[in-house]
C-alpha cells in the first residue's frame, strides 16, 4: 500500500461548488499516477462507479473493466488532498482537518466507551489543552472509521461496524491500520488508511 498527499490552497469565498470541482479533478490526477507508477501501466485509468468508489481499470481492455489486482482511494478536505493505492486488496483512506464533532456524529458513530474516552479528557483542568486533545482524538478516529466504511464500501451504513471501529476493531478483522497527522497551510489534519495486513491476506 502506497499513500501520496497534495497541499491545495484553501477554499476562497463561497464558491463552494468551484472548489470541491477543483479538488476531485486534482485529487482524480494523484490518484492515477499513483496507481501507474506502482503498476507500471501507463494506460491504468480510473472510473467511479454508480455510488462515486473510485476503482482501477485497464485502459487497453476492450470493454473496460475493474482490475482484480488494484484498487485506489481518494480523500480530500479544505488545503490537502489524499489518496492510496493497494495491490491485491481494496483499501480505504479519509482526511479531515481536526476539529471537534458534532453531538450528532459522538452519538451516531462513536461506541459508549469512546464517548466516555473522550469525557474523560474533557475533565482535565486546562480547558484549552482538553478541547485541542478531544478535537485530534476524535477526528484521528472519525478518519479511521470513515477509511473503514470506505474499505468495506459500505460508507456509514454498517452502523454498528462504525461505532466499534478503533484500531483494535480493525486487527482483529485481519486489517492494517496506517493514521498519519499533518500541519499544512497552519492547519492540522489527519489521515487514516485501511487495507488488507499480510497476516490477514494468508488467513
Amino acid at each position: 500500500m502506497r499513500t501520496a498527499f497534495e497541499a491545495v490552497g484553501l477554499r476562497q469565498g463561497r464558491d463552494s461548488v468551484a472548489y470541491g470541482t477543483m479538488l476531485s479533478h486534482r485529487a482524480h490526477a494523484l490518484a492515477l499516477g499513483l496507481v501507474r507508477a506502482m503498476s507500471g501501466d501507463d494506460h491504468a485509468l480510473i472510473r467511479k462507479d454508480g455510488h462515486g468508489r473510485p476503482y482501477v481499470v485497464d485502459g487497453t481492455a476492450a470493454p473496460a473493466a475493474e482490475s482484480p489486482d488494484w484498487s485506489v482511494s481518494i480523500s480530500h478536505a479544505d488545503g490537502l488532498i489524499a489518496c492510496a493505492a493497494h495491490q491485491g486488496g481494496r483499501v480505504g483512506i479519509d482526511v479531515e482537518e481536526v476539529r471537534r464533532p458534532t453531538a450528532g456524529v459522538l452519538r451516531h458513530c462513536f461506541s459508549p466507551r469512546q464517548r466516555e474516552e473522550l469525557r474523560d479528557i474533557a475533565g482535565n483542568d486546562d480547558a484549552d489543552a482538553c478541547t485541542d486533545m478531544i478535537a485530534e482524538r476524535a477526528t484521528m478516529l472519525w478518519t479511521l472509521k470513515e477509511a473503514y466504511g470506505k474499505f468495506t464500501g459500505l460508507g456509514l451504513a454498517d452502523c454498528v461496524a462504525i461505532r466499534a471501529c478503533e484500531p483494535g476493531f480493525c486487527r482483529c478483522r485481519g486489517l492494517a491500520v496506517a493514521q498519519t497527522r499533518h500541519v499544512l497551510n497552519g492547519r492540522q489534519y489527519w489521515c487514516s488508511v485501511v487495507f488488507p495486513s499480510k497476516e490477514g491476506e494468508r488467513k
